[in-house]
């Protein structure tokens, strides 16, 4: 007889085990799932990486070997400076909190404490010594650093966080020019160049540790998991070496790179058109301009009967009368950029109220050719860069053909960066355009305007030996000048003489741009450098 209270009863009892089980299953699931979730989203947070693609070519790990734009960006992720600046160029703290002028000739600063080497080993002020130490000693340096330095005598240390830095003038914008250098640890100041290409010195205190440097390709960072400033959001940073305007857009499209650098101007209008990527774009500290020999007779790259039109600062004015600088900004550059009558826009200090821009006027600029003797004009080969600015090529053409238009001849000839900037520095041109940036007017001019002094440091990028004394006592007065105010006249009363004589052409002041996958923000800097610490994600 079957006892069906029993039976019932056994189905119940197995029905709830049954519902109990798979109550735990479920939880088991949510459970699991929920740590899935976590465990993602954790993997996302602590491995995010950042892929940029760059136009610039990291030629050397040497934080001291060479004063490049292209070294000098690179640099910010490994190493930091004693002063920083902000996105606008203004002076913050870096390694050093704090800083005070002692006197007319020494300055005091104060050290930041706590922070590490990338190989642990303690910052402070032996680092800051050693640092300006080996400045002047690193040989064959194409740009040296020394003119940041030119007029220190003395460095001492009261205290391992103090550091007092003494020199045989007075010199103001010695905490700017502090802005500049880069500090390396005590432990590799007499490591040569090789040494911290290879990675062995290549230690620094900055947001990101150098994994692997493949010369020529990429340069591959971690963060700095003990950096003292705010941590970066990206873990792992790529910096992918893309010369070629073309490419790096591709690299861009194709999900290859996060965000790309100087965006060619062709590429402007079709990327601001794109719904998934964004283009983010302001004014920097940086001059196009057109340098001409003014000093050699004969100059090698001109054919005017063995003799050299460009000593005539008629002729020098002409050449620039004939360029129509607004039409250049507008087909060329998409807008990209402002006309330029002097050195930096007017926003920076040191520009000058009494200069504007040369008009367009070919008609004065063939009468001015005319009463210096060359009514015929003359034959010029005229050197450009070769994809190393937004449109070099196309603005060299350009001011070719309107140079045409009042009986010059002109052969354009276009070169890549590694052969350009080595024969501009031997003076190899007669004419050339190209760039040059700074963070004030000052730094600009003493590059650009101020006489060849190699020892010194003064004129590094005076590549066509430009010189007048009148030029060299302003600026020299102007770095040695306490007063703001007083620095800033000096400075502009410098660039007046050098534009009014045409010591050099300038073109414009372009703009900068940077392209982003959406879901990226990217802050603009006034010197045109893209870093990692510039990019952030958005919601």
């Amino acid at each position: 007889m079957i006892d069906y209270k029993h039976q019932a009863e056994k189905l119940n009892r197995i029905k709830r085990n049954t519902m109990y089980r798979c109550k735990m299953l479920r939880k088991m699931v949510i459970v699991i799932s929920v740590s899935i979730i976590i465990a993602l989203a954790t993997l996302t947070a602590n491995c995010t990486e950042l892929k940029l693609g760059t136009q610039l070519e990291l030629k050397t790990l040497d934080p001291h070997f060479s004063n490049s734009f292209p070294s000098g960006t690179s640099h910010s992720h490994i190493f930091d400076r004693l002063v920083a600046l902000s996105h606008s160029m203004k002076l913050i703290p870096g390694l050093a909190i704090s800083w005070r002028a002692l006197g007319p000739k020494s300055w005091e600063f104060k050290l930041r404490k706590g922070v590490k080497f990338h190989d642990g080993t303690r910052f402070d002020a032996q680092d800051v010594i050693a640092t300006l130490d080996r400045i002047p000693k690193v040989p064959n340096s194409p740009s040296p650093f020394t003119r940041f330095i030119k007029n220190v005598i003395s460095i001492n240390a009261p205290d391992p966080y103090t550091v007092i830095i003494n020199t045989d003038v007075p010199t103001p914008n010695l905490p700017r020019n502090m802005s500049d250098v880069i500090v390396i640890s005590a432990d590799y100041k007499n490591a040569a160049t090789q040494e911290f290409n290879e990675g062995k010195a290549a230690i620094g205190t900055g947001p990101y540790k150098l994994v692997k440097w493949n010369p020529g390709q990429n340069l591959i960072l971690e963060r700095n998991e003990s950096y003292w400033g705010k941590i970066p959001e990206w873990t792992k940073v790529t910096e992918t070496v893309l010369v070629n305007g073309s490419t790096r857009v591709a690299a861009l499209l194709s999900g290859e790179v996060d965000a790309i650098n100087f965006v060619p101007v062709e590429d402007l209008e079709r990327l601001r058109a794109e719904k998934n990527f964004n283009v983010f774009q302001g004014p920097i500290g940086r001059l196009h301009y057109v340098a001409l020999d003014s000093t050699r007779e004969p100059t090698p790259h001109v054919l005017a009967n063995g003799k050299n039109p460009l000593k005539d600062a008629r002729v020098r004015k002409a050449l620039s009368l004939a360029i129509n600088r607004k039409a250049i900004v507008d087909r060329l550059l998409l807008g990209l950029g402002t006309p330029a009558g002097q050195l930096l826009p007017m926003s920076f200090a040191g520009s000058s109220n009494n200069l504007s821009v040369d008009p367009y006027n070919p008609e004065k600029a063939k009468r001015l050719l005319s009463e210096a003797g060359y009514a015929d004009g003359f034959q010029v080969t005229f050197h450009t860069t070769n994809g190393r600015y937004p449109a070099d090529v196309e603005i060299a053409q350009a001011v070719a053909q309107m140079w045409s238009r009042i009986g010059l001849t002109v052969n354009v000839e276009a070169l890549a960066r590694t052969i350009f900037f080595p024969k501009a520095t031997k003076y190899k041109f007669s004419v050339y355009t190209a760039q040059y940036g700074a963070t004030t007017n000052l730094d600009l001019a003493m590059s650009m305007l101020h006489s060849r002094q190699e020892k010194k440091g003064l004129g590094s990028g005076n590549r066509s030996r430009y010189s007048n004394k009148h030029v060299d006592q302003y600026l020299d007065a102007a770095v040695q000048e306490s007063d703001a105010r007083k620095a800033n006249a000096a400075v502009a009363r410098a660039i007046e003489i050098a534009m009014q004589e045409h010591g050099l052409l300038p073109l414009f002041n372009p703009g900068f741009a940077v392209a982003a996958r959406k879901g990226l923000n990217v802050r603009i800097r006034a010197n045109a450098r893209n870093t990692a610490m510039q990019i952030e994600s958005v919601n």
